[in-house]
């Protein structure tokens, strides 16, 4: 049998098509086997207004399952004269069985009640709609909506098309019936009957003027794109991310010609296509050499009908987002760029926090964080790159932020090295000194945040702390890989005088490192993440690639059962004074000598490097065999207080060589 099911709604962004087919996807299966049925082949088609299944293959019938459930022991179910007692009638009740199938089965010396039952072997049809209700409730989208009786979905059903071969399938979801007619294009397209579900694709496009494969519509933009730049001996700039939202907004694309005057060509390259792909969706055309042609393409959902009156609407349009922008940027450069820095006072930061002119100073303070508290370059870098917020380019596409800095700085005769870091503090540094400032910029909000009280939570992060603690740690291991977080958070804490934030701050970042750290095996893992606070951040991606390696093998293994030792040891005392060697057995010695010997190796070598790590490992494997032969021939809890107290110092000691890496313990396999 061939099952079709098309739950049609109210125009659905991009991102909440994609969740929803993501979800329904995973659920699929799993579903279909809870309910005892299957499928052979699985097709979907997904546009703005609707999302459909066809399934081939499903069996007429559910499978039969036979299932054997264990009650209480016979004692508790008859009574010494055969009749049967009020626990076996509730066991009875609970799983809808008869005494015709129970049976006593012996286990261990001991009779168990056991209830025997035939579950399954409905038809198909009868249990479909539960499983497809089952399917599409409960479904999460990045913004749900409410309508009717309670109704919640990513946008109000409309209709449903459930047929079952060439038989509709009868049932309710939302509020709404099924049929066997889908609705088509607004506008230009008619209701549509489907017959049969492989009938489904081609009478949508034919009477309904719906292409529904998603992937058939990707392509077709993709080739009228190409087509059209072509006849215009250009080339189309198509990204990704604007041909996947021209895929999921359009059912029928049709492409189109725009044209705009060549005097906009005057204005940054980027501006241009800011305004054309993401405001207005358009296709902007290139010629050879990268230069923009002064065309677009647009995308019109419908046939070609009166393409024309589109297209004059469309560059009516265009024209006037593109003399706004050239007023913008000719009125924006009549200010010299170094002194639009004043004016940050006027924006609002945060509560208590003052101005961004605030934020600029607090950053300038925050370069004692890596002293470069007198480096001329970073003062400066740290005043400009909020600068053009100021701007009207910018408060009208805040995308461009940082872009524009850049441009404004450039012409107002700022020096090149200097203006072109303005750009990668915004988007993505490619050197230290814009990554320095990133980096501040990013702890000073999160401090700010915590202090405001906008801590993040499980779903919500409404300053997006979460996202600014992934760019602090990203750069930091790329650019300054021997620093910690509990360095970072603790000079930042420092100078900006909010100790009291510490303990939640770290906190934070602990949890955002777990997530950050990308290992899949959860030992090598939860290993890792011992003592995380206090390690090189440089050092986590390098760990995750050699113990993820190495970890079931011989050398790593004989360095996690002595650490592992060593921990269950002195797990639960308390710390004393350092180990003194003058109260220590000739074993004691041994011992702390092979740990400063091993640990002034460790200590000469760079940590932050595959081959430093390798060392290390070579060398805590030294100080392991030791270690193992010490616990063979000492015993650490002595009955002198003293010794014992010696001995358990040396081990701390020990133990904190081998976490300044990670508690190899867990990797004991």
């Amino acid at each position: 049998m061939d099952l079709l099911f098309e739950l049609g709604f109210e125009e659905m962004p991009p991102s909440h098509l994609k969740a929803l087919k993501q979800q329904v996807m995973e659920r699929l299966e799993p579903t279909f086997k809870d309910y005892g049925l299957s499928f052979e082949t699985v097709k979907t088609f997904l546009t703005p207004r609707r999302f459909a299944l066809l399934l081939g293959g499903l069996p007429e019938k559910q499978a039969v399952v036979e299932k054997m459930i264990k009650g209480p022991p016979k004692s508790a179910c008859y009574m010494p004269d055969g009749s049967i007692k009020p626990a076996l009638e509730k066991f009875m009740q609970s799983n809808g069985v008869s005494s015709d199938n129970i049976r006593i089965i012996e286990e261990n010396g001991k009779s168990y009640v056991y209830a025997f039952k035939t579950e399954g072997g409905k038809d198909a049809c009868e249990v479909l709609p539960a499983l497809l209700e089952d399917l599409f409730t409960d479904l999460w989208f990045p913004k749900s909506m409410r309508w009717g009786q309670g109704y919640v979905f990513g946008r109000p059903v409309r209709w449903i098309v459930a047929l079952v071969d060439d038989q509709m399938l009868h049932m309710e979801l939302f509020g709404v019936k099924s049929n066997r007619v889908s609705r088509g294009l607004r506008v230009f397209g008619s209701d549509v009957e489907i017959d049969i579900p492989g009938h489904y694709e081609q009478l949508e496009k034919e009477k309904g003027l719906i292409i529904a494969d998603e992937n058939k519509r990707r392509d077709l933009i993709r080739n009228q794109a190409e087509k059209l730049a072509a006849e215009l001996n250009g080339k189309p700039h198509l990204p990704e991310e604007l041909l996947e939202e021209l895929t999921f907004i359009n059912e029928y694309p049709t492409g189109f010609v725009g044209h705009f005057e060549d005097r906009f060509l005057q204005l940054p390259k980027k501006v241009l296509e800011t305004v054309m792909i993401h405001h207005q969706r358009y296709v902007a055309v290139e010629n050879e050499q990268g230069q923009l042609l002064p065309y677009f393409i647009g995308f019109r959902n419908g046939p070609s009908e009166n393409i024309q009156q589109v297209i004059v609407g469309n560059e009516r349009v265009i024209r006037a987002r593109f003399y706004d922008a050239l007023f913008f940027v000719e009125e924006d450069l009549k200010t010299p760029f170094a002194d639009r820095v004043q004016g940050l006072e006027r924006i609002s930061f945060l509560g208590n926090y003052g101005t961004l002119l605030d934020k600029v100073n607090r950053v300038k303070r925050l370069l004692a964080l890596f002293n470069k508290e007198n480096d001329l370059l970073l003062q400066s870098l740290a005043e400009l790159y909020n600068a053009d917020l100021t701007t009207l380019m910018v408060q009208e596409l805040p995308e461009l932020h940082g872009y524009m800095g850049t441009f404004y700085a450039k012409r107002s005769g700022v020096e090149e090295p200097l203006a072109n870091l303005i750009e990668e503090v915004v988007t993505e540094p490619t050197v230290e000194s814009s990554a320095i400032i990133k980096v501040l910029d990013a702890l000073d909000t999160i401090f700010a945040g915590f202090d405001m009280g906008f801590v993040p939570s499980g779903s919500s992060d409404p300053m997006g702390l979460k996202g600014l603690a992934f760019d602090v740690l990203d750069l930091i291991c790329k650019f300054f890989p021997e620093r910690s977080v509990k360095d970072l958070v603790l000079g930042a804490a420092s100078i900006l005088g909010k100790e009291n934030l510490v303990a939640a701050v770290e906190e934070f970042f602990l949890d955002r490192l777990d997530s950050w750290i990308e290992c899949k095996e959860i030992r090598v893992k939860n290993a890792i993440m011992d003592r995380a606070l206090d390690k090189p951040i440089g050092m986590f991606p390098i760990m995750v690639e050699v113990l993820g390696q190495f970890w079931t093998g011989t050398m790593v293994q004989n360095i996690a059962l002595a650490h592992r030792r060593i921990r269950n040891i002195i797990r639960n005392q308390e710390a004393h004074a350092s180990f003194d060697p003058a109260i220590g057995s000739e074993n004691d010695l041994r011992l702390h000598k092979s740990f400063l010997n091993n640990g002034i190796r460790i200590d000469s070598l760079n940590v932050v490097t595959k081959d430093g790590l390798m060392k290390v490992l070579e060398y805590l494997t030294a100080l392991s065999d030791d270690v193992h032969e010490y616990f063979d021939k000492e015993l650490v809890m002595a009955e002198d207080v003293k010794v014992r107290q010696n001995r358990v110092a040396l081990l701390m000691a020990v133990d904190n060589l081998f976490s300044r890496f990670a508690y190899f313990g867990d990797l004991v396999l």
